[in-house]
């Protein structure tokens, strides 16, 4: 019995229900010859003539009127299949929460979102914007399903997933003398006095803690700025230099600071945390091969 597939069930009842091979071929939009082999193939399965032909019709056994009479409801089980199939692809009844760190929140998610939103229209997509280590704590208690996160992050438990990188930029008020070079060199900001730095416990501040000695460069005219968003209106206020990412410059160009490229380069990666592999969602991987694309595309 294990040839009595799908296919040949559908075939077998359209026959049934149609009184003939070539009506049931229409209904089904199979050609007359499929029809009538995908028919001897389910007889020769169930091991009984289900069909007898007289004066150009076909009329079905007492046999093919015990089996129709079991499988007569395989149409509306295949059409609540592929409803469910349908709302599955949509999104439908379905919740994926994303959780991302700032500096991509603002210019490259929402593209993202956008085409996972496109692709599973019923889907509802909740978002939100933290930290490394609110994002871990999000992920594992369950609250959110994505994470995406810059620089490296110590989690062996979480699936990691490499979307792209990014480099870290010299911000700069508007007429410092870094303004408009091409490059500015390590040693340069390692010797900066007044530089608004970032907690050397944040993946930012782990990339430039060899430029910025223990105790602050300045000393007590250091400033420490644990959230990015500060920074740019920080850096035109107080006239001072920061370290951060070309994607929080990129969106802070309205501010009225400039972004000077480091050399040698600082590069960090930008990656996706998940509990679970990244493709046992569908929005995962759509999410994440966009984002890769807006990236790559910068």
């Amino acid at each position: 019995m294990r040839f009595v597939t799908v296919q040949r069930l559908q075939v077998f009842c359209a026959v049934f229900e149609q009184g003939s091979v070539s009506a049931a071929a229409r209904l089904l939009r199979l050609s007359q010859p499929t029809v009538s082999r995908l028919l001897r193939d389910f007889e020769r399965a169930v091991g009984l003539p289900l069909f007898v032909l007289e004066r150009g019709r076909i009329y079905p056994t007492a046999e093919a009127e015990g089996i129709y009479a079991e499988s007569r409801f395989l149409g509306d089980g295949l059409d609540r299949l592929e409803r469910a199939i349908a709302e599955v692809r949509t999104g439908q009844g379905r919740r994926f929460s994303i959780t991302c760190v700032g500096l991509l929140a603002q210019l490259h998610l929402p593209r993202a979102i956008a085409e996972v939103a496109r692709r599973m229209p019923e889907l509802e997509i909740d978002v939100d914007v933290g930290g490394a280590i609110q994002q871990l704590a999000a992920l594992r208690a369950g609250r959110a399903d994505i994470g995406i996160v810059a620089g490296a992050v110590d989690a062996p438990d979480l699936h990691a997933t490499r979307i792209g990188e990014g480099r870290l930029v010299a911000l700069v008020p508007a007429g410092h003398p870094w303004e408009g070079r091409t490059a500015v060199s390590q040693e340069e900001i390692a010797a900066e006095p007044r530089l608004i730095g970032m907690p050397l416990d944040r993946p930012i501040g782990r990339l430039v803690a060899h430029l910025v000695p223990a105790e602050g460069a300045g000393g007590r005219e250091r400033v420490t700025a644990s959230s990015l968003i500060a920074v740019p209106n920080l850096v035109r206020t107080l006239g001072r230099v920061s370290i951060v990412d070309e994607f929080t410059a990129e969106a802070a160009t309205h501010v009225g600071v400039a972004a000077v490229p480091i050399a040698p380069p600082l590069v960090f990666e930008i990656l996706a945390l998940s509990v679970r592999p990244l493709e046992t969602r569908r929005a995962g991987p759509i999410l994440v091969e966009t984002l890769r694309d807006v990236l790559a595309a910068r």
